[in-house]
């Protein structure tokens, strides 16, 4: 999963310096004076936020967890936010019954927002056996059935039984399984290490004010968004508006435009501040530390050697991801963070059925990031010799992911392509 995690952040990190990445244009990116441009925020004013830290990696951890966790019967407490109640209820207005205001043994995740506002909430700090009257208003706006909007009900409701999901400590086996680290402290040393630089970089983007987006730059990052889907419609056989609209989540292709424009923008605001900040700070890059930290990303990218890395992106680029991490650097100043190791156990409280070992290679949540709205959608494979971040007439690919993983998936794409389309 650590090679799978590397892979696809690699691709991130690609796509959010794309400018450059791969191209063997000779000319420096922004390479020009850019106090025009951006106004960079105070780099020794950002401190990282230790709670939110501990935060992520209780959420990383819950993560894993979730993937062990069983539904147990909850008969020792009431009601909480998150369980299943099972109930009977029935609904009435002015003390008749309506249709669709009834049902019995229904399963209602409570917080799931299924019921009208405040139903669910009511239930909470019931017990088993709890048979009492809720007194609600249907909201003004309701469009199930617009003959009830606004109108005062009244429903009876009985808590039959109380389930919720429990989520065993994390183990090494967990671990190991999910993330493949040998053990919990390792696995909390690495999450650690990479949510402390996110955390920082995220609040020291958010410091630095745009003043004027560069037109040739942010240009470049636009037509290779563009023409990314439109690769992808044309290997599905489809328009650019059905694959938006139909399969993207997309309200109509404008809407996708002006996404697409602010995507740009965000990735032009990241390179800005790279340069500048590398610049205005004295950030230097001799020969010797770019080889001796250019190999290091090559590693945890999972190449060979530096120049195999170069050959696939390009010096520029590993520049910039140098330049970023010395910024970085710079912010943390060499602050050891610390962190309270979680609950453990031995092994997991789990049997083989809800081990799923065909989940091995799914990515955990800390891998996210922001990209284009997806739904159910098309098969999407680059197409042949395109590489994530070549800047070469708009035929770049900003999402799709790497090459490395396409090979793996490769095979099954190729059969599923013709039917996905029409899904």
């Amino acid at each position: 999963m650590k090679r799978l995690i590397s892979l696809l952040a690699l691709v991130l990190v690609c796509s959010l310096l794309l400018v450059g990445c791969g191209s063997e244009d000779k000319k420096k990116a922004y390479d020009y004076d850019l106090d025009e441009y951006i106004s960079l925020g105070d780099l020794d004013g950002i401190k990282l936020d230790k709670a939110k830290l501990a935060t992520e990696l209780t959420a990383a951890i819950d993560e894993i967890r979730s993937e062990y966790s069983v539904t147990e019967n909850i008969t020792d407490r009431p009601v909480q936010n998150g369980d299943t109640v099972n109930i009977d209820f029935e609904g009435k207005i002015d003390g008749e019954t309506f249709e669709g205001g009834s049902s019995k043994a229904y399963d209602l995740v409570i917080g799931s927002d299924k019921f009208i506002p405040g139903f669910e909430d009511k239930l909470i700090g019931w017990n088993i056996g709890d048979n009492k009257d809720i007194e609600l208003v249907f909201p003004e706006d309701y469009e199930n059935d617009p003959s009830l909007a606004g109108k005062d009900v009244v429903f009876n409701v009985k808590i039959n039984s109380i389930k919720a999901a429990v989520m065993p400590a994390i183990s090494d086996k967990m671990v190991s399984e999910k993330a493949e680290y040998g053990t919990v402290a390792e696995f909390c040393d690495a999450t650690v290490k990479t949510l402390s630089k996110d955390l920082v970089w995220t609040d020291y983007l958010a410091s630095c004010l745009v003043t004027k987006y560069p037109e040739k730059e942010t240009k470049v990052y636009y037509d290779n968004i563009i023409a990314n889907y439109n690769q992808m419609a044309v290997y599905n056989n489809m328009t650019l508006e059905d694959l938006l609209t139909s399969y993207m989540g997309y309200d109509s292709a404008e809407a996708f435009f002006e996404y697409a424009l602010n995507y740009a923008k965000t990735q032009v605001k990241e390179e800005l501040v790279i340069y500048h900040t590398a610049r205005t700070n004295d950030i230097t890059l001799t020969d010797e530390k770019y080889n001796e930290l250019g190999a290091g990303l090559a590693e945890e990218y999972n190449y060979e050697s530096l120049d195999q890395f170069e050959s696939e992106y390009g010096k520029e680029f590993i520049e910039r991801l140098i330049y970023k991490d010395l910024i970085i650097e710079k912010i943390l100043d060499g602050e050891e963070v610390s962190y309270d190791m979680p609950e453990t156990s031995v092994e997991p409280e789990t049997d083989e059925s809800t081990d799923s070992s065909e989940d091995l290679d799914a990515p955990t949540e800390g891998t996210e990031t922001e990209e284009p709205k997806e739904t159910e959608e098309p098969t999407e494979t680059k197409p042949e010799e395109t590489k994530p971040a070549e800047v070469t007439g708009g035929e770049t690919d900003v999402d799709a992911p790497d090459e490395t993983v396409a090979e793996t998936e490769a095979e099954a794409a190729a059969t599923e392509a013709d039917t996905t389309a029409q899904a």
